[in-house]
């Protein structure tokens, strides 16, 4: 699951950032100027966006069967589910190139309407070619790692730490670097960019308007079509361990009862009963442990009682032979 997820994550990732340069070519007519940098190019996938990918894709996870009872129990339909339906498979491909498109086409013309023909600082400076470069680049790493976030089930503080180091402080590092070597086609022109304003404030919009998209896409998602993982996630979110059939909902357990089909009619059933049977399993072998400890702190009450009692006599029995 995992890995097909990183595989469509890093097709998305990729249309996002060249689909700019070729949405670029038709407003200079395909002579081959292009809007990013070469050394911003070869660092995308290099550095900026490698590490937090393999990050999600060691570390993440939807449920694990600490999570309840009935959680454990699903695991094997989980599987099924995966098994029968592929997370990579065509409709799915086709729909994060769309989403790659729709945040494409948001960053693209976001930046380029909102600093075209507009002073970028108070001294009234004009925008310029690798103005626009350096703010959509700095669009797409923070789209892309917004988006990446949103679609980890599980956000842990290694996550948190590579995303900022390795996409965040890095091009920092390399933001400063660019303004002092004259390598980079966007040499000197670092500070009258960060220090805009505008690109702030495009940053802002474009950034908003692509959450919210990926936001609806995902509520839609586990509204409308939710899987059986989605399913024990929103148990999960809202009761916490799902140690009882209960809290599931009726969606799910119709689809578990197979929609009447007898062959799967008894399946929720069986589970049920097996989660009830384990816990009455527990909940005696509790009350057995607590049963033996209090024979056994009774018996220690009565030895000492017995062997208080013999001191007793005995203490009386020599002060009479006094």
């Amino acid at each position: 699951m995992r890995n097909s997820q990183c595989i469509l994550y890093f097709f998305y990732k990729n249309f996002v950032f060249t689909l700019v340069q070729f949405v670029y070519g038709f407003y200079t007519n395909f002579s081959g100027q292009t809007i990013i940098d070469d050394w911003y190019i070869s660092f995308y996938n290099l550095f900026f966006t490698s590490l937090p990918l393999g990050a999600r894709a060691l570390l993440d996870f939807d449920l694990k069967p600490e999570d309840g009872n009935i959680v454990k129990k699903m695991m094997p339909y989980l599987y099924y589910e995966i098994k029968k339906h592929p997370i990579f498979n065509k409709v799915t491909f086709f729909l994060y190139l769309t989403k790659g498109t729709v945040h494409c086409i948001l960053n693209y013309f976001f930046t380029i309407y909102i600093t075209l023909d507009h002073p970028i600082d108070e001294d009234g400076s004009m925008d310029c070619l690798w103005y626009t470069s350096v703010d959509l680049y700095t669009n797409i790493l923070f789209i892309v790692s917004i988006d990446l976030m949103i679609d980890t089930a599980n956000i842990t503080w290694i996550n948190a730490v590579i995303i900022i180091a390795s996409t965040f402080l890095l091009y920092i590092i390399f933001l400063v670097a660019v303004h002092f070597m004259t390598m980079f086609n966007s040499y000197a022109s670092i500070y009258n960019s960060v220090n805009s304003p505008l690109l702030w404030m495009n940053l802002i919009l474009v950034t908003g308007a692509c959450f919210l998209f990926d936001y609806a896409v995902k509520s839609i998602s586990f509204l409308f079509r939710p899987n059986y993982a989605n399913e024990l996630q929103i148990a999960y979110s809202r009761y916490g361990p799902v140690n009882s059939i209960k809290r599931l909902s009726k969606r799910m357990i119709k689809r578990l009862n197979g929609n009447g089909n007898k062959k799967n009619e008894n399946e929720i059933n069986i589970i049920d009963n097996n989660t009830k049977r384990e816990r009455k399993k527990a909940n005696g072998a509790r009350e057995n442990g607590i049963v033996q400890r209090m024979k056994r702190n009774s018996r220690d009450i009565e030895i000492q009682s017995v062997s208080q009692s013999k001191e007793i006599s005995k203490s009386n029995n020599d002060s009479l032979g006094s």
